[in-house]
C-alpha cells in the first residue's frame, strides 16, 4: 500500500511534465502556422506597386532575415530612383510655362497697357497656363486620393491579421484596443476619402482659378481660412486619436503584463520540481511570437510608407516646382500668373497634408502599439 501511494506521488509530477512538456511546442507550432496564414493574408493584400517596390529591396516575403538585411544602400538608391522618375513630367510642363511666359513678356512690351488687347492676351495666357499644368497636376492628386484608399483598404485587412498575432504574443487586451481603435478609424477615412476630402479640394481649387482669372472678386481670404482650417483640424484629430490609442494601449498593456507574470506565477507554484522549466519555456514561447508581432509591425510600417512616399515625393516636386515658376512669374510682372500659380500650388501642398496625415495615422498607430514590451 505505501508502495502504492509512493508510487502515484512519483507519477503525478511526472504525468503534469509531460503534459506541459508536449503542449508548449504544440502551442508554438500551432501559433507559428497561425502567423504563416497572417503573413500570406497581409502580403496578398499588397498592391501589385507596392509589391514590386518590396521586391526591389529584396523583400519578398514577410520574414525577420529580409528586414533585418535591409540595406540603407539600397532604400536612398530607390529612393533616388524614385525622385529622378518623378521629376520628368513636372520639369516637361512648368519648362513649358515658363518659356511662355517669356515669350509674353516680351509681346507684353509692344502691347498697349491696360487696352482691351492687353486683357485678352492675359486671360488667354491664364487659360493656356491652366491648360498646360491641369492635366498633369490633376493626375497627380488623384494618384495621391488612390494611395490613401489604397492604404486604408490594406488596413482592413492588415489590422485583424496583426491583432491576431499581437493576441498570440500574450497580448489579448492591447490587440483588442489596437483592433477596435483602428477598424473604426479605417473604416471612417475610407468613407471620408471619397465622399468629403475629394470634392473638398474641388472646390478649393476651383476658387483659386476663379480669382485667378477675374479680378473684381478675390476669394484668397477665404480659400487661405479653408486651407487653415483643415490644418488645424488634421493636427487636431492626429493629437486625439494618438493620444486614445496610447492611453488604451498603456491600460492594456498593463493589463496584459499582470495576467502573463499571472500565468507564470501559477504554472511554477502549481507543478512541483519542473515548475520553474515550464514557467521559462512559456516565457520563451510569447518570446518568439512576440519577434514575429514585431516583424509583422515593421512590415506594416514599410508597406503604407512605400505606397505614400512615391505620391508624396511627386506633389512635393510639383509643389517646388510651381512655386519656382510663380516666382519667375512675379520677376516678368506678370501678377495675375503667378496668382494662378500660387493657387495651384496650395492646391498641391494641401493635398500633400492630407496624404501626410493618412501616412502618420498608420505609422505612428503600429509604432506604438510596437514600443508596448509588457
Amino acid at each position: 500500500m505505501k508502495r502504492t501511494k509512493k508510487g502515484r506521488k512519483i507519477w503525478i509530477p511526472i504525468t503534469v511534465l509531460m503534459l506541459f512538456v508536449f503542449c508548449i511546442p504544440s502551442a508554438a507550432l500551432e501559433a507559428e502556422e497561425e502567423a504563416q496564414a497572417a503573413f500570406t493574408d497581409i502580403y496578398a493584400a499588397v498592391d501589385a506597386d507596392t509589391r514590386t517596390a518590396l521586391e526591389q529591396l529584396g523583400l519578398e516575403e514577410i520574414s525577420y532575415e529580409s528586414l533585418l538585411e535591409l540595406s540603407p544602400r539600397t532604400v536612398i538608391t530607390e529612393l533616388l530612383n524614385l525622385i529622378t522618375g518623378k521629376m520628368t513630367e513636372p520639369l516637361r510642363a512648368l519648362g513649358l510655362v515658363c518659356a511662355f511666359l517669356a515669350l509674353q513678356a516680351v509681346l507684353s512690351s509692344f502691347l498697349q497697357e491696360k487696352g482691351d488687347l492687353q486683357t485678352a492676351f492675359s486671360l488667354f495666357s491664364t487659360l493656356f497656363i491652366t491648360v498646360t499644368l491641369l492635366v498633369p497636376v490633376t493626375q497627380s492628386m488623384v494618384a495621391a486620393f488612390s494611395a490613401m484608399q489604397l492604404s486604408a483598404d490594406f488596413m482592413l485587412t492588415y489590422i485583424p491579421a496583426f491583432a491576431g498575432i499581437i493576441a498570440m504574443s500574450g497580448k489579448p487586451l492591447t490587440s483588442a484596443a489596437y483592433s477596435s481603435v483602428m477598424v473604426g478609424i479605417s473604416n471612417l477615412l475610407s468613407e471620408i476619402n471619397l465622399r468629403v476630402l475629394l470634392p473638398m479640394i474641388q472646390v478649393f481649387f476651383l476658387f483659386h482659378l476663379l480669382s485667378a482669372i477675374q479680378e473684381k472678386q478675390s476669394f484668397n481670404g477665404l480659400t487661405s481660412f479653408f486651407k487653415k482650417t483643415v490644418q488645424i483640424v488634421l493636427g487636431f484629430a492626429a493629437t486625439v486619436f494618438t493620444g486614445l490609442l496610447t492611453l488604451k494601449g498603456a491600460l492594456a498593456s498593463s493589463g496584459d503584463s499582470v495576467s502573463v507574470k499571472g500565468v507564470k506565477m501559477l504554472v511554477g507554484s502549481a507543478v512541483p520540481i519542473v515548475g520553474g522549466a515550464l514557467s521559462e519555456g512559456y516565457t520563451t514561447v510569447l518570446g518568439s511570437i512576440a519577434l514575429i508581432k514585431n516583424t509583422v509591425g515593421v512590415f506594416g510600417i514599410l508597406v503604407i510608407a512605400l505606397m505614400q512616399i512615391p505620391v508624396m515625393m511627386d506633389l512635393l516636386l510639383w509643389y517646388i516646382g510651381i512655386y519656382f515658376t510663380a516666382a519667375i512669374a512675379e520677376m516678368l510682372g506678370q501678377t495675375q500668373v503667378k496668382k494662378l500659380l500660387d493657387g495651384i500650388a496650395s492646391t498641391v501642398s494641401l493635398v500633400n497634408t492630407l496624404v501626410l496625415f493618412m501616412a502618420f495615422l498608420w505609422i505612428v498607430s503600429t509604432g506604438i502599439i510596437l514600443q508596448f514590451r509588457g
